[in-house]
């Protein structure tokens, strides 16, 4: 395997290697608020138009693509009262955080990658960010896991069903 880095600096890879982990994250992250939607939408706890809500030109078709903002949005409209805003503050503050990372933290920060102080600042801002990341995920992957335990799907049955898809489809996906 071929190295894309040009950092020659053992720090270098690593902050390279932990931005990649931490954009994986927020990917994972993505994904399980898809799922979270329409498991609850399918269950009749939110409503939302794809093509007007998520910003989806071909409704269901496009879904994969539906970006975190406009799901967080959704599930803000679709609390009910006396629901607490703790779990979508707490992505928005994901969200945020992995808008900063992804679309200015090298640019912003350029200079600390020219020297080892910078570079160690660098990781731990990225650090935290990968904390913020993770810990939304943790909650939406216990909610997805509710949702589907309350169709009598379970973790292992999620799982089993996974397994399935890949032998059929191939690994890839």
């Amino acid at each position: 395997m071929k190295s894309f880095s040009s950092s020659s600096t053992p720090d270098g890879r690593i902050l390279l290697e932990n931005y990649g982990l931490t954009v994986y994250k927020a990917q994972m992250l993505e994904d399980c608020l898809r799922i979270i939607l329409v498991a609850a939408e399918l269950q009749g706890r939110v409503e939302f138009d794809r093509t007007t809500d998520l910003r989806l030109k071909a409704g269901d078709d496009d879904l994969l693509l539906a970006c975190l903002g406009p799901m967080i949005k959704v599930l803000k409209a679709n609390n009910k009262s006396g629901d607490t805003d703790s779990f979508t503050k707490m992505l928005s503050e994901a969200n945020q955080a992995r808008n900063l990372l992804v679309h200015r933290f090298f640019v912003e920060n350029g200079t600390d990658l020219l020297n080892a102080a910078g570079r160690l600042s660098l990781n731990d801002q990225m650090e935290r960010i990968f904390i913020k990341i993770v810990q939304a995920l943790l909650v939406s992957e216990g909610l997805r896991d509710k949702l589907f335990q309350e169709w009598g799907i379970s973790k292992a049955e999620m799982q089993r069903r996974a397994d399935d898809l890949r032998r059929q489809f191939g690994a890839d996906i």
